[in-house]
């Protein structure tokens, strides 16, 4: 799978909840992750895990603070111990980012509103590609997402939470 996808840091949190509402509406789900990234070559690789549900993640994108498109697989885990415990103790696990999500969808947009423990409040927009997504589409997208919010370039992040909680 593809996406196209910016993170930036947020200020003003309630204002971000705000400007989220008016363009989506209601809040899709509200929810509490932690994500395990795990020592690998290329990429990242990590287990999310959230209410009763877990998913294995893996992905590849380059660190810009521009947006940046990703390519992704998501495999659903029907137990996440054993995972955590098998590919941990065979990869080294890096680092453990847990955060309180707030998303928001328009569409084949995922508006992420996080508050991450030691980090602090960021916005992810993801745009999702179908088969027939133009990618000057998606990137037209991200860049109204950007003026909406009021996010100025010091306000983007480069990586990703793991980055952050390594430097």
């Amino acid at each position: 799978m593809k996406n196209l996808e910016v993170k930036a840091r947020v200020a003003n949190l309630e204002a971000a909840l705000e400007t989220a509402e008016r363009l989506a509406g209601d809040c899709h789900a509200d929810i509490q992750q932690t994500d395990t990234y795990f020592e690998v070559h290329e990429g990242r690789l990590k287990l999310r895990e959230y209410d009763d549900n877990a998913e294995l993640i893996f992905y590849n994108r380059p660190d810009s603070g521009e947006p940046r498109y990703s390519d992704y697989h998501i495999s659903e885990v029907s137990n996440p111990y054993v995972v955590k415990k098998v590919i941990g103790s065979n990869l080294g696990v890096k680092t453990v980012v847990k955060k309180r999500r707030r998303l928001f969808l328009i569409e084949n947009t995922r508006i992420h509103v996080d508050e991450v423990e030691r980090l602090g409040n960021f916005l992810e927009f993801e745009v999702v590609f179908s088969e027939n997504t133009i990618p000057d589409d998606a990137r037209r997208i991200v860049d109204e997402l950007i003026d909406e919010f009021g996010i100025k370039e010091e306000d983007l992040v480069r990586g990703s939470y793991c980055d952050l909680l390594e430097q």
